[in-house]
């Protein structure tokens, strides 16, 4: 069984996440880390890293809030020697470099979308571009999603 830390857990996302992770038995939520700490499900939900109880046991937290908190969150993270997926956007340059710092220490892996639809943009694109080369002119439109 694998234990996650769920950072943005009342968020849209984290509220999907945590959905995926109550039908699968190979996954739980030890913890959730929300600026709103509402209890929403059955795991405790803390308003920052710094009070979730030593006690608490994790192998990975999963990070779907705001780069405002990252700083928090990487030293949380390089204390317990917790791995980390970031999946927030908006990180500035000096964040990124952080986060390639931390990264020889804890092994991280961060995403800035990890929507299947854009993704998958993503790879189409770069085959359109392969095939048609630079005599087209491409312009794509991108709706994030119907919300």
């Amino acid at each position: 069984m694998i234990n996650i830390i769920l950072f943005g857990c009342n968020g849209y996302m984290g509220r999907v996440l945590t959905e995926m992770v109550n039908v699968d038995p190979e996954f739980t939520i030890t913890a959730g880390i929300d600026i709103n700490d509402r209890q929403q499900d059955q795991y405790p939900v803390f308003a920052t890293c710094e009070t979730i109880p030593a006690t608490n046991e994790a192998d990975v937290i999963i990070d779907y809030s705001h780069p405002a908190a990252l700083a928090s969150l990487l030293n949380y993270s390089q204390t317990r020697k917790l791995p980390l997926v970031l999946c927030a956007t908006g990180y500035t340059t000096e964040q990124i470099k952080e986060i390639e710092k931390a990264s020889a220490q804890i092994p991280i892996f961060r995403s800035g979308n990890m929507s299947l639809g854009i993704n998958l943009l993503a790879n189409l694109i770069t085959k359109a571009c392969n095939i048609l080369g630079a005599d087209f002119d491409i312009e794509i439109i991108e709706r994030h999603h119907k919300r």
